[in-house]
């Protein structure tokens, strides 16, 4: 967290270059994300980056915060906060899921991916009230500390962990579900049209991929 002073050779060849490594390391835990759990949970996960990063901007504008080249930092930061709080997500809808998982063909009605999703809301939000509560004692740390610490980091990473409060509460559960009924809705519909019963046609199934367990 001490201030910078490496001179980049320019700012193009350094926004390309973290563009690089920010993308290839978020590919490839959205992989990890899609074997573990789900290609919902891999969506989910994509929204989530992209909303934290804008709502964090916006943030970062309308209080006139310092724009340096830690911003790329505070991005990474930012970034390795939604990861760890979206595993822990997928987790728990993941486990809610599979209570009532019985069979291949079990499918979830609108009214109960709704209940889970609200169940969801009610549980998460100690932990969503610890993080905002974080965030808000980094940035009185951030001014008694400015001289020693990159004031930009801290007020990017404080400014990415309320962001992600807000939308688990206001956004990602709303969007969460209507993924999941549209998914269930594709679902019956391939089991009432025999999908699975087509001699002819033959599936490989690779778990929580194709299988339709999530």
């Amino acid at each position: 967290l001490i201030a910078n002073n490496i001179q980049p050779m320019s700012i193009g060849y350094d926004i390309a270059t973290f563009a690089i490594i920010f993308f290839s390391s978020f590919a490839l835990i959205s992989i990890y994300v899609m074997i573990r759990y789900s290609w919902v949970a891999t969506i989910i996960l994509w929204i989530k980056a992209l909303f934290v990063g804008i709502l964090t901007f916006v943030i970062l504008f309308t209080s006139y915060g310092l724009i340096s080249y830690s911003l790329f930092d505070g991005l990474m930061l930012g970034t390795v906060f939604v990861i760890y709080d979206s595993i822990i997500n997928f987790s728990k809808i993941k486990e809610e899921l599979s209570k009532d998982l019985n069979t291949k063909n079990t499918i979830y009605s609108k009214e109960k991916l709704q209940l889970i999703f609200k169940e969801y809301i009610v549980n998460i939000f100690s932990r969503q009230l610890i993080l905002v509560l974080s965030a808000a004692i980094l940035l009185p740390i951030c001014i008694i500390f400015m001289n020693l610490l990159n004031k930009s980091i801290i007020l990017i990473t404080s400014f990415s962990i309320i962001s992600i409060a807000l939308i688990n509460f206001f956004m990602l559960p709303l969007i969460w579900c209507n993924i999941l009924v549209q998914k269930y809705k594709m679902k019956e519909k391939r089991i009432k049209n025999n999908f699975w019963k087509n001699v002819g046609v033959e599936e490989q199934t690779f778990s929580h991929i194709n299988d339709f367990s999530m």
